[in-house]
């Protein structure tokens, strides 16, 4: 595959699955409002979804290399869209936190396979142009992601309406974004 073909694929997956995970992760916060959840269970619900990544970094980048960077962001990708799926019916604060922390893994995949596969297949000349276009999509989906779940969760400026459809979006995103790295 070309230099181009690669990378197009993984920019336009990356835009997606950040825009993915930009509209599930303050979902979460207002999923824990909607159960109730303290400010405390909240802050450690956050927590939760980096404390797994920070566990598992060195691991995964170790693993990469085994396995490949393409799987790796399917993995991450895939698992995400399961997380989102599940957190359409996250009913308790315990199922809501073992989601979120799902959550952080998979975004940690798909970053790690994404680093990964600009590192191994970018030319040596041109590292800082494909690792700039790399942080522009990844930014362009923390840009729209949350305007995004704003207007499908029903946002008034307040609490959203509907954090399920909020998920489901997710979900939708996160499939969508398998479509060019399969």
């Amino acid at each position: 595959m070309s230099a181009i073909g690669w990378a197009n694929k993984l920019l336009i997956s990356s835009a997606i699955t950040q825009g993915a995970i930009y509209v599930i992760r303050p979902m979460m916060t207002y999923r824990a409002l909607e159960l109730d959840a303290t400010a405390s269970t909240i802050g450690f619900i956050a927590a939760i979804y980096a404390l797994f990544p920070v566990l598992l970094a060195l691991q995964f980048g170790r693993l990469v290399g085994k396995i490949g960077e393409g799987k790796f962001i399917i993995f991450g990708t895939a698992s995400m869209a399961l997380t989102a799926l599940a957190l359409v019916f996250a009913n308790s604060v315990l199922t809501l936190a073992i989601a979120t922390a799902f959550a952080g893994i998979s975004h940690l995949a798909c970053m790690v396979g994404g680093q990964s596969m600009v590192a191994l297949r970018a030319p040596r000349e041109n590292y800082d142009k494909y690792f700039g276009y790399y942080t522009f999509s990844a930014s362009l989906g923390h840009l729209v992601g949350p305007l995004v779940a704003a207007l499908v969760a029903g946002s008034d400026g307040t609490l959203p309406k509907s954090t399920s459809n909020a998920f489901l979006l997710g979900f939708v995103l996160c499939v969508v974004a398998l479509v060019p790295v399969i």
